[in-house]
């Protein structure tokens, strides 16, 4: 089978680009399918660049040979000149990757396109001008997509007539954004909808790292891209309101952003550095030996708090710090059913500083309870799938799609 997968260049990818060597970070989902798919089947990869933040500013763009993955991959820029608005220049971006992925369909013919929702555009193009298997992968929902079904505004009519596309297939994560009641609203009626949860690293018991109750210190975890939405800025917050009151917590934080140098900063202005370690880049297998230690895991996630790590961090039965749900945007009300009250301490998301303060202090003050939190969180771990299972399910519903099969 010869699959096209089109995606946006995400930051986790970047350095792979970069040194042209297949060493992902971040994002397991997009490349634990793309090794299976490369693996199994003839691949042809495209990622295009978007607006957003990424640590190299200069790339080499058209086909690239990267180390681990059998065909060239197609690196497409973002096209940003000085003398055009933003506007005008996402239109010229959006218009050249479209250009150059028709030339590449045209050239290899593929059975399947599989494609991101960074791609929305490219997607509904091929999905209405072509007979090609349309697979239209979302990686959760952001409230800007809410947002279309909100506003009858030209852009929001636009994104809606998008997303309403006749795709033959839509892949969503589960990740607690609301995934399942956003799709009700934004998919075609005749398109096939599956969501899946994310997989974990399988484990046996004897890699866990016991909880030592009368250890100094206590370790505390956050991992995600320093960005607002992910909370970077208030776990910051409380980190330093917390330390100036008890200094019985170590912390660590992983992942980079457009915040990571303020945040850094911020640290170093308090004269916390001790206290408060920063890692920007990890590889995948640096980043589970981390998150091993930790005694306590935090998640701040705005968006959903359903993400890769807090997969892992549940299939490692930690203490977890997550926000409570949001039923005004339909945020994390799945999470409410998948993690039961007493297998994670939420904590409120309108006053995140001091709930979160709150809570650090109470397991400061009663470390047995991280031992009662991680022991009740194991129901949970239980029923996650392995990454190899969960790559599978995906691998299998894009053959069916193939095959013209009942999905």
């Amino acid at each position: 089978m010869k699959i096209l997968y089109i995606s946006r260049l995400f930051t986790g990818l970047e350095q792979t680009v970069v040194d042209k060597k297949w060493l992902p970070t971040g994002v397991p989902t997009i490349y634990k399918v793309i090794e299976a798919l490369d693996s199994e089947f003839d691949l042809f990869l495209v990622f295009n660049q978007k607006k957003g933040y990424y640590r190299n500013k200069k790339f080499n763009y058209g086909k690239i040979n990267i180390e681990g993955i059998k065909n060239n991959i197609v690196l497409n820029r973002n096209i940003r000149l000085n003398f055009f608005t933003n506007k005008i220049n996402n239109i010229m971006t959006e218009l050249y990757q479209l250009i150059r992925s028709i030339l590449i369909i045209i050239k290899i013919q593929p059975e399947i396109i599989y494609i991101d929702n960074a791609n929305i555009i490219l997607a509904s193009f091929f999905s209405r001008f072509s007979n090609i298997p349309i697979c239209l992968r979302i990686m959760g929902v952001y409230p800007v997509m809410k947002s279309y079904y909100k506003s009858n505004n030209i852009i929001s009519k636009f994104y809606r007539q998008l997303y309403s596309s006749p795709f033959n297939l839509i892949i969503g994560t589960q990740d607690g954004s609301g995934t399942e009641f956003w799709l009700d609203k934004a998919a075609n009626k005749k398109t096939i909808k599956k969501i899946l949860i994310n997989g974990v690293n399988k484990i046996s018991k004897n890699d866990f790292n016991d909880i030592d109750s009368k250890k100094d210190k206590i370790y505390v975890g956050f991992i995600g891209k320093l960005e607002k939405a992910k909370g970077a800025d208030l776990f910051i917050d409380s980190c330093i309101k917390y330390l100036k009151k008890r200094n019985d917590i170590k912390f660590y934080i992983i992942g980079s952003g457009s915040l990571f140098n303020f945040l850094n900063k911020k640290v170093k202005n308090h004269n916390l550095e001790e206290a408060i370690c920063f890692y920007e880049y990890l590889e995948h297998n640096q980043l589970y030996k981390l998150l091993k230690k930790f005694d306590i895991y935090v998640s701040l996630n705005k968006y959903g708090n359903l993400s890769n790590t807090n997969l892992e961090a549940i299939s490692l039965e930690k203490a977890m710090i997550i926000l409570n749900s949001d039923l005004k945007n339909k945020t994390d009300i799945f999470v409410d059913s998948f993690l039961p009250n007493n297998s994670v301490y939420r904590i409120n998301r309108n006053d995140i500083v001091n709930s979160l303060v709150k809570a650090l202090t109470f397991f400061s003050k009663n470390p047995q309870k991280l031992l009662i939190y991680s022991k009740n969180i194991s129901s949970v771990s239980k029923k996650l799938k392995s990454w190899e299972n969960r790559i599978d399910e995906e691998i299998n519903l894009l053959k069916k799609l193939n095959e013209k099969k009942r999905i």
